[in-house]
């Protein structure tokens, strides 16, 4: 039985990412974006290694590069299943990362989210402005959302969002 967007609506929350859980849930989100370097690194403790040095690098660059952002992890049920990071600026939203843990995708969740965020943007007349690898699956989703390519940056698409100006 499939949901509503409504019923999936009501089971999704967000809280700060800054409990003490927080760090080790993090870095098995980022593990489960990573399923490139499955296939090339075969021992477990060096894959792991090298994953938990990654996911410490992203970290640290979205700190540096984007210091007023905030930080929440995505909640469904009460569970955590993905994490948020956000700019807020003047001119625009800035969507930074936004990341779901692989048995949570196809249910809504990321929708559900990147819908908040556009009704936020709506209302403050703000554009959402993210980056998306090209190869990444959810970049068709965005595009049904409304979002379109703003520029091709190589290896990512720069995409914005747009509310609809009333006169």
């Amino acid at each position: 039985m499939s949901m509503s967007s409504e019923q999936i609506q009501a089971r999704i929350t967000l809280r700060p990412a800054v409990s003490p859980g927080d760090d080790a849930f993090l870095q098995e989100l980022y593990a489960s974006t990573r399923d490139d370097l499955s296939g090339v690194i075969h021992d477990q403790a060096e894959l792991r290694q090298l994953l938990v040095m990654q996911y410490n690098g992203q970290k640290a660059t979205y700190s540096a590069e984007f210091p007023r952002a905030s930080h929440d992890i995505v909640l469904l049920d009460g569970e955590p299943v993905g994490r948020l990071i956000v700019d807020r600026r003047s001119d625009a939203i800035h969507g930074v990362d936004l990341a779901i843990l692989n048995t949570y995708r196809n249910l809504g969740v990321g929708t559900i989210v990147l819908s908040n965020l556009f009704q936020e943007c709506s209302e403050k007349g703000l554009r959402f402005i993210f980056s998306v690898e090209k190869t990444n699956r959810a970049a068709r989703l965005y595009q049904r959302l409304g979002c379109r390519i703003h520029q091709d940056m190589g290896t990512h698409f720069s995409m914005i969002w747009t509310p609809l100006i009333r006169e």
